[in-house]
């Protein structure tokens, strides 16, 4: 008898075990997924933080509110945020803690919820290059973690896909930080913008031609590249980068391509790169890629023999070419290709090649 018992409990166990598992299945903790670009567009902000509304002083509190969102700098100087100093922002008001501090600047939302997805433009005090350590918190405990360099700034610094209420940051100057090591920090941010949904990036081209550590004759080379494909559908276009050196900051030459190898903004393109390109107003883009296209016919007019880099057009659908001219010759170039889409939203640079002329 006794034994029957124990076998109905354990039966009785394995029945409430059951049950428990189809009727409340565990649910994977979401993923994290952090983007070096814009990845929310404009109209679909549900927060925004610019801190226009800051005075133009230094030495300001440490801790700032505006549309729901808190930023605070820890364990740096006491009340010493600069709002003025011009590192790239978007306004005439951003947060760059007293000039570089050892503490780290926190992001958290005023009612203490959950992000869904977060954007927010990048810089520093530093000149060149710099690194930003990140830290996601979720009720204290960290869900997602990191390192990301950039090579330049004003940078876009986005993280998508929810299940995290805090956000820590810093910068350095060299890699193998984290957020709260207190090395020398002089993080500045602004544009904090939130959104329910993102503006996934196309997916990053995959490189053809010329092969890794190829020797080219002469001072023209044809790049080529497989298409990518925007998830929204947009249209896509490209960004050919050449450099003389891999973090792509010595005699950098950029060149937007469509994806029938035509040139969108040849001669005009670095003034894009100069004024932010992904972090203008739409006026101001519209305009700006109206003047390209009028330089592109006046590129078209004066063909082959003109002024300008040569246009490569082929009737391929799966790759994108584009035929550069006016290399120097015995130099080393280093060269990557970026998939931009309709809104601005840059995909995640790819593979970097290099090549010599001879």
């Amino acid at each position: 008898m006794r034994q029957s018992k124990q076998f109905f409990v354990k039966v009785s166990m394995a029945l409430l075990l059951i049950t428990v598992f189809f009727l409340f299945p565990s649910v994977a903790p979401a993923a994290i997924t952090v983007y070096p670009t814009d990845v929310i567009a404009n109209a679909s902000r549900t927060n925004f933080m610019g801190f226009e509304g800051m005075a133009g002083l230094n030495g300001l509190p440490s801790t700032w509110e505006e549309d729901g969102i808190r930023v605070e700098q820890i364990n740096g100087y006491i009340n010493n945020i600069w709002s003025t100093y011009n590192w790239g922002q978007e306004g005439s008001r951003s947060w760059y803690p007293s000039g570089g501090d050892s503490g780290y600047t926190k992001i958290s939302l005023v009612s203490g919820g959950e992000f869904s997805n977060l954007g927010l433009l990048v810089g520093t005090g530093w000149s060149g290059t710099f690194y930003v350590q990140y830290a996601l918190l979720s009720d204290g405990s960290t869900v997602a973690q990191g390192e990301i360099y950039f090579p330049s700034y004003p940078q876009h610094l986005g993280f998508a896909g929810g299940g995290f209420d805090t956000v820590l940051l810093s910068a350095s100057q060299s890699s193998g930080n984290t957020v709260i090591d207190g090395h020398p920090n002089a993080l500045a941010i602004d544009s904090i913008e939130l959104a329910e949904s993102i503006n996934q990036p196309p997916g990053t081209p995959v490189l053809i031609a010329p092969e890794n550590d190829a020797t080219v004759s002469g001072n023209s080379v044809i790049f080529s590249w497989e298409r990518a494909t925007d998830p929204e559908g947009t249209d896509v276009t490209y960004l050919l980068q050449i450099a003389e050196n891999a973090d792509f900051t010595a005699n950098l030459s950029q060149y937007a391509v469509d994806e029938n190898g035509i040139l969108i903004a040849g001669l005009i393109f670095p003034f894009f790169a100069l004024m932010g390109w992904g972090t203008m107003n739409r006026r101001k883009l519209t305009l700006l890629i109206m003047a390209a296209l009028l330089t592109s016919v006046m590129i078209a007019g004066c063909g082959s023999d003109g002024w300008g880099p040569t246009i490569d057009t082929d009737t391929d659908t799966t790759s994108v070419s584009y035929n550069v001219t006016g290399l120097n010759s015995a130099s080393t170039y280093y060269w990557r290709v970026i998939a931009v889409d309709e809104d601005g939203t840059r995909s995640i640079p790819g593979e970097t090649r290099t090549f010599t002329t001879n």
